[in-house]
Parts: structure tokens; C-alpha cells; sequence
């Protein structure tokens, strides 16, 4: 994988570790949504299921 800057300079960082650290920032950031839903939504969700 090249540089995510120059494209004259190799990454030292391996494909392994930055998909982890995708992983993991978009773990973190899914954890931080906060979603509060109305009752008429529960009743709708549950008449669904």
C-alpha cells in the first residue's frame, strides 16, 4: 500500500493494522449514537416484528 500522502514513500503501517483501526473508530463512533425512539415508533416496530 502506497503513502496516504506521497506516492513516493511506502506506508510502514500493514493493511491489518489500519482495517483495525477502521474497525474500531467505527465501532466507537456507532457506540456513541444515542437513539430514542416515541412510543408510536415502538408500537409501529413492534407490529412489525
Amino acid at each position: 500500500m502506497a503513502s496516504l500522502h506521497y506516492q513516493d514513500r511506502t506506508n510502514p503501517y500493514s493493511n491489518e493494522l489500519i482495517r483495525k483501526l477502521e474497525f474500531d473508530l467505527f465501532d466507537e463512533y456507532m457506540q456513541s449514537i444515542d437513539l430514542s425512539y416515541t412510543d408510536k415508533t415502538l408500537e409501529i416496530i413492534q407490529s412489525l416484528a
